[in-house]
């Protein structure tokens, strides 16, 4: 089948040819006046030669998507269907029960971090709450599945401190430390809860409570949302 083309700009093919997906419209030297957006195009290097084939989009930054770097295989029906099936065959559950395909075990928590074990390698991350480990975990997993090995994951997660608004430590005033985070769900907010009494043992938690999502506004989690804040010892819901 003959696709509209696009032509990378010298020196751009690298990335794709190195699996980079996602194409950006200043890496392109021109299109196709029959190109539009949502159509399936093959992307060319500065010598004419096919290097991908993908979806476009005039409107968007990210102006290709890269569906196969191979010339032979079209883009239809079969192909998504059999990319599917490949997705399928190779999905694995991840977790602590004895039905998980990849399980977290021996799990030793401290006041400064979290270690655990998984599929023999021994993982230390300075993070605390059980959400955290299981989100490490994900992480060496789909990591280990692209190619990485267990030694630079261990060195990578052991020196991971987290995003910002994740239990974040704002500060620090007469003792008491201002933790922000960004949990906005009942589950995510007991488990934040839990985690900080992990890293503060003894030490009493007010939980303040902003509602901001369309749910948490609404009477949709109001029992659960009670009972989450109530596993802190001053739950405070703002107006």
């Amino acid at each position: 089948m003959d696709y509209p083309k696009v032509c990378l700009r010298r020196g751009e093919e690298a990335g794709v040819l190195k699996g980079q997906k996602l194409i950006y419209d200043n890496e392109l030297d021109w299109a196709d006046d029959i190109c539009t957006d949502g159509c399936v195009v093959d992307v060319l290097d500065s010598r004419q030669h096919f290097v991908a084939r993908g979806f476009f989009n005039a409107r968007s930054k990210l102006t290709v998507r890269v569906l196969t770097r191979r010339a032979e295989e079209t883009i239809d029906r079969d192909f998504f269907a059999r990319r599917i099936r490949a997705a399928w065959q190779t999905r694995q559950t991840l977790g602590f029960s004895d039905s998980s395909n990849i399980r977290i075990l021996d799990v030793e928590t401290s006041t400064d971090g979290s270690h655990f074990t998984l599929e023999g390698t021994r993982y230390y991350v300075p993070m605390i709450g059980e959400f955290n480990i299981r989100n490490a975990a994900m992480a060496i997993a789909a990591a280990q599945f692209a190619g990485l090995n267990v030694k630079q994951l261990a060195d990578s997660m052991s020196r991971f401190e987290g995003v910002a608004r994740r239990q974040e430590v704002k500060g620090v005033v007469n003792g008491i430390s201002v933790v922000d985070d960004f949990a906005h769900h009942p589950t995510a907010i007991k488990q934040a809860i839990l985690g900080l009494r992990q890293r503060y043992p003894g030490s009493r938690i007010w939980a303040i409570f902003e509602p901001r999502s369309n749910t948490t506004r609404r009477n949709i989690f109001q029992n659960e949302l009670a009972l989450s804040l109530a596993t802190a010892d001053f739950p405070v819901v703002a107006a």
